[in-house]
């Protein structure tokens, strides 16, 4: 039986139990409707019972011996740890760029290292996809998005 599948379900359920205990007290509005709490629970619970699937398996014994090692190794590992630098460098842009501009660079990043795709195709999803998100997330569910330093 290998640790880490015991070291995922463990995540899931404090996940899980962590997301719950912050949405719940906001589960209703005060018409009694479901209110913002609502989505992350039912994804807090979906989590728990990934989590829950995940510790069956550990239990039973039913586990690949022959998988592959639980972090990846030679360019996987190089992608990896290129995305996850992107989202870190990402989180801090969008106080300087704005979500737009931080949320187009991350794309065409991740599209060029990750999809292998040409400059034109690249630039053009991540326009069409990045200005998709801004207008329906200001428009459409009137939320403000982080305009940053530039103020798009």
């Amino acid at each position: 039986m290998r640790r880490e599948d015991l070291i995922v379900a463990v995540l899931c359920f404090i996940v899980a139990a962590v997301v719950l205990q912050q949405s719940l007290p906001h589960y209703f509005t005060q018409q009694g409707m479901p209110g913002r709490g609502a989505y992350p629970c039912y994804i807090a619970a979906l989590l728990a019972v990934c989590g829950l699937s995940i510790l069956v398996h550990w239990l039973k014994g039913n586990c690949d011996h022959k998988a592959g090692s639980f972090l990846p190794r030679g360019r996987a590992a190089k992608l990896l740890f290129l995305t996850a630098i992107a989202l870190v460098a990402y989180r801090v842009g969008m106080d300087i760029l704005g979500f737009t501009a931080a949320s187009l660079l991350l794309m065409m990043f991740l599209m060029r290292i990750l999809g292998n795709h040409g400059w034109w195709k690249t630039i053009l999803y991540s326009v069409v996809f990045v200005g998709l998100v801004s207008y329906t997330f200001r428009t459409w569910l009137y939320m403000d998005l982080p305009r940053g330093l530039l103020g798009i």
